[in-house]
């Protein structure tokens, strides 16, 4: 039984070395303890501290641009042996981003020919009233 080759190709996708790139920078920003807001140099990627959409995580992110995403689907359907990647790229996609939330806990989203890739730094320690006295 031969493997899927969509499968495959999302795997070499989610093989692409900026991904475990941002997990070491996730463990970098933890351990300066970074701010949102802070933008640093990681072997090469700029990467953005920010908060998540809930406020509850500082998350580090990595931008690539629609030259680079393309470079990495050509990659990963080389390797793949998938001729014409248009034809499925939606499925590889979805299948990248579970097989990298899988592995490295970092979520993908990709709007307008821009991908994010975040990984969380550290959780947000706030107090409120509601969690009692100190």
């Amino acid at each position: 039984m031969t493997a899927d080759p969509r499968l495959e190709c999302a795997r070499a996708l989610s093989d692409h070395p900026v991904f475990p790139l941002l997990v070491r920078a996730a463990l970098r920003a933890r351990v300066a303890r970074m701010q949102p807001g802070e933008v640093f140099h990681f072997e090469g990627e700029e990467i953005f501290v920010e908060e998540d959409e809930r406020s509850r995580s500082v998350v580090v992110q990595v931008v690539l641009g629609e030259e680079k995403l393309i470079e990495m689907f050509r990659g990963a359907a080389e390797m793949a042996g998938i001729p014409d990647v248009r034809s499925c790229l939606g499925d590889i996609l979805d299948l990248a981003r579970e097989d990298l939330r899988r592995r490295y806990g970092i979520e993908l989203t990709v709007r307008r020919g821009i991908a994010r890739a975040e990984a969380v730094a550290y959780k947000i320690e706030r107090w409120s009233w509601r969690d009692g006295p100190l």
